[in-house]
């Protein structure tokens, strides 16, 4: 369990959390060329994070081929993450460093934080459209 502001995240959440967060990335990217919104970094940092826990590094071309990227495109993105800190590489591998997991956890924990105080907040959902009753609603 990782703290989160008086609360705990399992660990595993935390990856969950990471690996839908790209998801939905890719998502946005079928809606909405990547070309305008592609963020490589930042997708190579969720991947690895959603990785890390297994003591799974990925190789440069899993990573390319999971972000739809071209090799050398992901190999000059890990460079720079690399030079940042945020990633560590050997050979053909790719990890995120201590640095890198600590700061994709406390973004990862500050999201479940607002996600969930936007939840608290919101007002009961009401479904439209249908009842038990099997009339509609309006």
């Amino acid at each position: 369990m990782i703290g989160n502001g008086g609360q705990s995240v399992r660990a595993d959440a935390l990856e969950n959390l990471a690996y839908s967060t790209y998801l939905t990335r890719k998502i946005r990217y079928e809606l909405i060329s990547s070309d305008l919104l592609g963020e490589p970094a930042w997708d190579i940092l969720l991947l690895l994070f959603s990785h890390a826990n297994r003591a799974q590094q990925l190789s440069f071309e899993e990573l390319a081929r999971e972000l739809e990227l071209g090799l050398p495109l992901t190999e000059r993105w890990l460079r720079v993450l690399e030079e940042h800190g945020l990633v560590t590489t050997q050979a053909n591998l790719a990890e995120l460093s201590e640095q890198g997991r600590t700061k994709l956890k406390a973004y990862l924990r500050r999201q479940i934080a607002a996600l969930t105080a936007l939840l608290r907040e919101a007002p009961p959902l009401r479904i439209v459209g249908s009842n038990e009753g099997g009339s509609a609603q309006g």
